[in-house]
């Protein structure tokens, strides 16, 4: 009995309320103009993964550490004793916030990024070269 007196007083609402405007289609219209807005932060979010998935690599890895070390600038952070070079977090959907904590540690090695694609690019070697050149079209 309960149910049905609540659709009488919402039909009895309806009718008392004829003033409303209709504005037909409107979540729809507000969906694509969201959806339309958010595509360039989508294709944000696939650069910084492919920046992260560049470094899942140990030659890249190694990289990274060996341009924090020149750099000189290690980033002070509460790390195991042998860990105090700064490592790529992998986003894992599973895990929540880490595509926060991914996105916060590439902004902290920015700078080692940055020198990594300048002494790759000026490497004797071919495919260090060819490295750099993929580190540049990626980097944030």
């Amino acid at each position: 009995a309960d149910n049905g007196s609540n659709v009488v007083k919402a039909g009895k609402i309806l009718k008392d309320h004829n003033n409303i405007t209709r504005i037909p289609y409107t979540a729809h219209t507000l969906q694509l103009v969201v959806g339309k807005g958010l595509l360039s932060a989508e294709r944000l979010v696939v650069r910084a993964k492919r920046l992260i998935s560049f470094f899942t690599t140990p030659k890249q890895t190694e990289r990274l550490i060996e341009a924090q070390k020149n750099l000189r600038s290690i980033q002070q952070e509460d790390l195991s004793e042998n860990d105090h070079y700064l490592r790529v977090i992998s986003d894992i959907s599973t895990q929540w916030n880490s595509t926060f904590l991914a996105w916060k540690r590439l902004e902290k090695i920015r700078d080692c990024i940055d020198i990594m694609i300048i002494t790759m690019s000026r490497d004797s070697d071919p495919m260090t070269r060819k490295d750099g050149q993929r580190l540049s079209k990626i980097n944030l």
